[in-house]
């Protein structure tokens, strides 16, 4: 696993390491560190951290995205439900604030992310899951040649309901550098 950099882009690798030093942060650090000052987002991302390096290293694989010139950290990406068996693992990426959407920022960390994750950690498969009415998901994966692959009934629980996710998948034999 290895710190990943593009253009304008450094994707900093949540190591083990990196996770134990949030622990002696208080809010604001994690706040900066993260680049949100949202405090169930950071809530999450401690709770992470108290199920143990080992465990989270073994079934994650994700990065800080942060802006190289400034390290000023902007969103996530990575790979989740990593099933090393299998070759396959759950793509999730997410920008903190809306000034940071619509950039390209998400392509160009992807452009690496699949890289690395085809080529590096030699999987076969890359899925994702997006709502339903998430366009610019949506639009990001099919630019990078996913393919739909259906819907997943009522599979999440979010804002007191059940709701559903469209499910997208990219094979290794189908990937296309960028």
């Amino acid at each position: 696993m290895k710190d990943l950099f593009t253009d304008r882009l450094y994707l900093r690798l949540r190591t083990p390491r990196r996770m134990a030093e949030c622990r002696t942060k208080d809010w604001d650090e994690l706040s900066a560190f993260f680049g949100t000052d949202s405090k169930e987002y950071l809530q999450k991302q401690l709770d992470i951290i108290e199920l143990g390096a080992e465990n989270y290293s073994i079934r994650f694989c994700y990065w800080d995205i942060l802006i190289r010139d400034t390290e000023t950290c902007i969103g996530n990406i990575g790979f989740f439900e990593w099933y090393f068996r299998h070759f396959k693992a759950e793509l999730g990426y997410w920008m903190h604030e809306e000034v940071n959407r619509n950039k390209g920022y998400i392509s160009e960390a992807l452009t690496e992310v699949l890289e690395f994750g085809f080529n590096d950690l030699n999987m076969h498969r890359i899925y994702a899951r997006t709502a339903l009415d998430n366009e610019p998901s949506k639009a990001v994966l099919k630019k990078f040649g996913f393919t739909e692959e259906g819907i997943s009934r009522q599979e999440y629980f979010s804002n007191n309901e059940f709701t559903d996710s469209l499910n997208f998948a990219l094979l290794k034999s189908e990937y296309k550098p960028r």
